[in-house]
């Protein structure tokens, strides 16, 4: 099988020589590529790589933009073009629904984004939702799955070091280096775990703490409870770019939480895989003194240069195996990839009643086992183009924070995070890309 890969912005950080038997075609560099003249210059490059390539399908994998022209130019090129589409929010535009019609298929991530997609009453291209999927030799329990640093309870050790690993296993990192060093190395085969390896190098991260930068490995997120002393640690992730993620009320959430019992400040983190300044979003140390926090165990986490501040999935494996319960404040989710990927290793949801987070988490209406805790709606916000998004109450998100910490409404005598946990982990054996991949096949093949 040939692939025909499009690179954009991740041109300086892989080498196009080290990319085996996969054509690369970069995009030209552009000045100021924060602006819409980016995304224009950047399609008509990619139209240029299309016709250089011999691909037979396209597949769109992101909302449209109102300055962006995309499937009009794809189409004229390739009939046969998919558009995986991500509803990130209610009442999607005119403009959308026209662009749509021009693909061969347009195939919902969920079964909400279909509906959204439905109300138009013109698409007639739309398939059955597919879900993304994950890896799971990627995303998987380590050790008992608690993030407590102990062992599985049947092989007497202790499980910290399951937590470290050699950064040369890891795809991200082995596509910044030559093929032929590491495949003399042995990293192809190895699995990260030889410690006594002379090339071992785990994975580094900078972590930011009110204020303090530090520098460290990922596999030291495995003893976050044992070194802060804290109960549960609540987790987050996604990027700080942009007003969607709803990040500051998800500090204010927290800072509710914080407000309504001192023992929460001390025995509870939230632990944020984010940037805590970004130009394009938020300052997030503006909302941390706003609500508050001040000196509250709040701790950021996001990677090097090299990899432009992002982590390998192996590191994100561990920091959802650190967490204790994943948080979510969005305004929506075109799906929701943190969602899935943390309930792959056992952890349950706080998210809103909105959007895709209802059929992820659990609809209690419809007698679903419970993955999480859905926060109530305060009001809506609706953007230029009609797109209308979630206002989560922090009120609400950080009531529900704390009966996950105190473990109300207890089943079988299992507290809510054990129990939601394993119903999540449960729930997410249907999603490995191996099922999701055998769905995509057969919508590629309809075309």
């Amino acid at each position: 099988m040939g692939h025909c890969v499009s690179v954009s912005d991740m041109q300086n950080i892989y080498n196009v020589q080290r990319w085996n038997g996969i054509t690369i075609y970069p995009m030209n560099s552009v000045e100021g590529a924060t602006g819409g003249n980016f995304y224009i210059s950047e399609m008509r490059q990619f139209i240029a790589n299309l016709k250089d390539s011999s691909a037979e399908v396209v597949i769109i994998v992101y909302p449209t933009y109102d300055n962006v022209i995309v499937s009009n130019r794809l189409h004229e090129v390739l009939k046969k073009t998919i558009w995986y589409y991500p509803v990130d929010g209610a009442n999607i535009s005119a403009s959308a629904f026209k662009e749509l019609e021009k693909v061969s298929k347009v195939v919902p991530m969920t079964k909400d984004g279909k509906r959204e997609l439905e109300k138009s009453g013109k698409l007639r291209n739309i398939t059955r939702e597919i879900y993304h999927g994950f890896d799971e030799n990627i995303f998987y329990k380590i050790g008992n799955g608690k993030g407590d640093g102990k062992g599985d309870g049947k092989s007497g050790e202790d499980s910290d070091l399951e937590y470290h690993y050699c950064k040369w296993s890891t795809d991200k990192h082995q596509l910044t280096q030559d093929p032929k060093v590491l495949c003399k190395r042995g990293c192809f085969r190895c699995m990260g775990k030889l410690v006594g390896c002379e090339h071992f190098e785990e994975e580094n991260i900078t972590a930011n703490l009110r204020g303090e930068t530090y520098k460290g490995v990922v596999g030291n997120l495995g003893l976050l409870k044992k070194q802060f002393g804290v109960e549960c640690v609540f987790g987050f992730t996604g990027e700080n770019a942009s007003d969607r993620k709803k990040i500051d009320r998800l500090l204010c959430s927290y800072g509710m939480l914080c407000k309504s019992d001192s023992r929460y400040k001390k025995e509870t983190m939230l632990l944020m895989h984010t940037m805590p300044v970004s130009n394009s979003g938020l300052n997030l140390w503006d909302y941390i003194k706003k609500y508050d926090l001040i000196g509250a165990n709040i701790l950021f986490v996001y990677g090097e240069d090299e990899l432009g501040n992002s982590w390998s999935d192996r590191a994100l494996n561990v920091m959802y195996n650190s967490i204790d319960v994943n948080v979510s404040a969005s305004g929506a989710e075109g799906f929701g990839l943190p969602t899935m990927e943390s309930m792959a290793v056992g952890k349950p949801q706080i998210a809103p009643r909105f959007s895709s987070f209802i059929e992820l988490v659990g609809n209690e209406s419809e007698g679903e086992d419970g993955r999480g805790l859905l926060a109530d709606i305060e009001g809506y916000e609706v953007l230029e183009n009609g797109l209308k998004r979630a206002l989560v109450s922090p009120k609400s998100m950080g009531r529900l924070m704390g009966e996950m910490v105190d473990g109300k409404g207890l089943v079988d005598g299992k507290g809510l995070v054990e129990e939601m946990g394993k119903n999540a982990y449960n729930w997410s054996r249907a999603y490995t890309w191996s099922n999701i991949c055998s769905e995509f096949d057969s919508v590629i093949k309809s075309v």
